[in-house]
Order: structure tokens, then sequence, then C-alpha cells
């Protein structure tokens, strides 16, 4: 009996996603999380040190950005020039992921920062990435500047 409603409790706890889609439990950093995470901080530290072997290593071949400013995407190699000619450094804040079978969504606030970590004046971008799970490669970058970003909260989270 007492084993009967262990499972019932530990099966009402699990959350309620559709078939084929994982997701982190709210507020709980995942293995998952934590590799997207790195990918990421990949991705803008090969952008910072103008690596450009290194950002299209992330990238997979048909990769393409798009910004609301624009009605047109921006292929892999005028997107890479871009950011190498504007690298800068980044801070990327409050990344949630969700994932479809071989697809990674992640999605962030990109904010320039200091050499001390602090946020600096450039646009605070909202992200959403779509990553293949399997190689690991960046298929598309959607992202707009966000016209009040939130304050940084006086406790961590653990989504910074």
């Amino acid at each position: 009996m007492l084993a009967a409603l262990v499972h019932v409790h530990v099966a009402m706890a699990q959350p309620a996603l559709p078939p084929g889609v994982r997701g982190p439990a709210a507020g709980a950093a995942t293995r998952s999380v934590s590799r997207y995470l790195d990918l990421e901080h990949a991705l803008q530290e090969a952008i910072a040190s103008q690596d450009v072997a290194g950002v299209q290593r992330l990238l997979a071949d048909d990769f393409e950005a798009r910004f609301a400013s624009s009605p047109d995407a921006i292929q892999k190699e005028q997107w890479v020039r871009q950011q190498i000619a504007e690298a800068r450094r980044t801070r990327l804040r409050q990344i949630s992921l969700r994932e479809f079978d071989d697809v990674a969504v992640t999605s962030f606030l990109l904010q320039d920062s200091k050499a001390d970590g602090s946020a600096a004046r450039g646009p605070t971008l909202f992200v959403v990435d779509v990553w293949r799970q399997s190689t690991g490669r960046l298929l598309a970058r959607y992202a707009d500047p966000i016209a009040r970003p939130p304050a940084l909260p006086d406790r961590p989270s653990g989504r910074q």
C-alpha cells in the first residue's frame, strides 16, 4: 500500500509536457541547460575573441539569423562577418531551454559587458537560438533589442 502511494505521489509530481518534449523543472538547472549554456558561452567567447573558425564550428552549414528590424534572413557567412566586425564582450542572462526530439531551443537576454563582468550601455537583446542536439550546432538565431531590460535580481536564481 505504501509503495503504491509513493508511486502515485511521484507520478503526480512529474511535469505535464507533451510527448517528445523534455524540459527542466522550474528553477532547476539540468545537465541539458548546462550543456547549452556552455555552447552559448563558447559562441559568445569565439565572437569576442574574433575566432572565425571557432564561430563557424558552432554553426550549422545552413545557419541563418533573423531580426525583427529586417524582413530578410542573414546567412551564415554574412552573420559571422558582422559579428566579428562588431566583436564585444557580452553577458548572457536568464537562459531557458526546451527540447523537442533532436532540436533544442534556448532563449535568453544578451547584454554588452564590461571587463569586470558588469553590464555596459549597449542594447540588451532578447535571443532565441535553435540548436540541433545531435551535432551541437546552431541552426537559427532570432534576436531583437528590448526597450526595458529587467533589473538584475538581488539574489541570483541560477539562470544567470
